[in-house]
């Protein structure tokens, strides 16, 4: 899910794919484990 890595300034930045992060099986595991 991770796009990329990089730095701005003094800051870290991680940019990850939001679209592949929702339709994971994970998130799928994690919203059943709270309802």
């Amino acid at each position: 899910y991770l796009i990329g890595l990089g730095t701005l300034d003094e800051r870290m930045l991680i940019l990850v794919d939001l679209e592949k992060l929702m339709t994971s099986d994970d998130m799928g595991l994690v919203e059943s484990t709270t309802a």
